[in-house]
């Protein structure tokens, strides 16, 4: 899978995320109590940790900046966001740090003690970015998300396998969505 795909995911989720104003933040996700702010936080830090993990970098002394929750909702403008640019800074260097290693490099998934390869860890970021997606446009309302298409082709060449069953039904569903 091409960084590319990743990309346009990205700019997907962005563009929703654009849309989001404070109100937002408490509506549900997929996901037991966590609501779109926990997501976005959640978001944001997983991002700031893949980076810092490809780069060899500290996870904990790069992650000491990512806004909680809490940081969201203070800092959201009067347009109600503000959101948007958090994600594109993070998404950007998650990119970047994508590109500047080899396929074949082990880098630690966050938050656990496993170790894939870096197009297997793109793969996990794509899942995970249309998850995040899939959740962004249900709070909105907007229940017809179909993908990009490049992604949603990336999904069926690589299986569906997910972190977890949660993420696993949610692709299922982004998938069954798109062949309608």
């Amino acid at each position: 899978m091409e960084i590319a795909t990743l990309y346009a995911a990205n700019e997907d989720l962005a563009g929703y995320i654009s849309e989001l104003t404070v109100g937002d933040l408490s509506r549900p996700t997929h996901q037991e109590s966590v609501d779109i702010g926990d997501l976005l936080a959640d978001i944001l830090k997983w991002n700031t940790q893949v980076t810092a993990g490809i780069k060899g970098s500290s996870v904990e002394s790069s992650t000491s900046d990512t806004p909680t929750k809490a940081d969201l909702v203070k800092s959201a403008n009067l347009a109600g966001g503000g959101f948007e640019s958090a994600y594109r800074t993070t998404a950007r260097a998650l990119e970047a740090a994508y590109e500047s290693v080899e396929d074949s490099r082990n880098v630690a998934i966050p938050g656990t003690a496993q170790t894939v390869k870096i197009q297997d860890l793109i793969r996990i970021q794509l899942q995970k970015t249309l998850v995040a997606t899939w959740d962004v446009t249900q709070a909105l309302g907007l229940y017809d998300y179909s993908p990009p298409v490049e992604a949603t082709a990336a999904l069926k060449d690589n299986g569906g396998a997910t972190l977890s069953d949660a993420d696993s039904e949610v692709i299922d569903k982004i998938l069954a969505q798109s062949k309608s």
